[in-house]
């Protein structure tokens, strides 16, 4: 996604603490995912870190609960804005060590996500609507 108007864009972001209190007697809060993809029924999510943010633990929670989904890949990356340095996946095969890893390897990683999903559509995918069918 390319931001061609910054105040337009900051101006649609949505504070999500008018949920709070929604979740039962829990501490969830809302997460955001910085990017999100999807082919074929395959879901590729993305999460950017500044070089030392942690992972926090509710999205780390949830990553290991919907990475047993093989329909999803989550990469979180960590670096300045366009040049990462780390990263850490998590899909159905389990979770990866956090590595090092540069724009180069991060495109790589993705591409080699995409070529997997084009040729492989989710079992959860549901079958197509034909032309004309609702």
């Amino acid at each position: 996604m390319t931001i061609n108007n910054i105040n337009a864009f900051m101006s649609g972001l949505w504070d999500w603490s008018i949920l709070d209190g929604c979740f039962g007697n829990t501490k969830i809060k809302v997460t955001d995912i910085d990017g999100m993809v999807e082919r074929n029924g395959n879901i590729l999510m993305l999460e950017a870190k500044g070089p030392n943010v942690p992972v926090t633990t509710g999205q780390r929670i949830m990553f290991e609960n919907i990475r047993h989904n093989p329909a999803i890949t989550i990469l979180v990356v960590w670096g300045d804005p366009g040049n990462p340095t780390h990263i850490m996946q998590y899909n159905s095969s389990g979770v990866t060590n956090r590595c090092e890893c540069d724009l180069n390897a991060f495109r790589a990683i993705v591409a080699e996500w995409y070529d997997r999903a084009d040729k492989s559509p989710s079992p959860f995918l549901p079958k197509r609507l034909e032309d004309g069918q609702e």
